[in-house]
């Protein structure tokens, strides 16, 4: 017997395990709004975070949540949860302390896939 045949059944399962594809990744859009636009230091304001597949359709059943912090400020970032209201949108509210620019980071998931991005959020001073 040559040496192909003792080790072809070897080799198939070499050719075969490369053939399977690979779990294609998750893409979704992900938008950040504020009400009102832009906050304003000290007042309640509305965070609404949109989330939709590529193709736009809403994605529901996830958990949400936002931390905004400023480069100048110490301690913890601002946290606020994010609660779904159907159709892809999660809201929350919060006071935010200080004027400036801040950054907004969301973290949505939704079953096992994890989706962080950041947005810049300028805050007003009170009137």
């Amino acid at each position: 017997m040559s040496r192909f045949f003792r080790f072809a059944p070897l080799l198939l399962l070499l050719v075969l395990a490369g053939c399977h594809s690979a779990p294609k990744a998750v893409v979704w859009k992900l938008e950040l709004m504020t009400n009102p636009s832009p906050p304003v230091a000290g007042a309640p304001a509305l965070f609404r975070s949109l989330l939709l597949t590529s193709q736009g359709a809403p994605v529901d059943g996830g958990a949400a949540m936002v931390a905004l912090s400023l480069p100048a400020r110490t301690g913890p970032p601002v946290q606020i949860r994010l609660d779904p209201r159907g159709n892809g949108v999660y809201e929350g509210r919060g006071t935010l302390p200080g004027a400036g620019d801040w950054t907004a980071t969301v973290t949505m998931t939704v079953k096992d896939h994890t989706e962080i991005r950041r947005f810049p959020i300028s805050v007003r001073p009170p009137a």
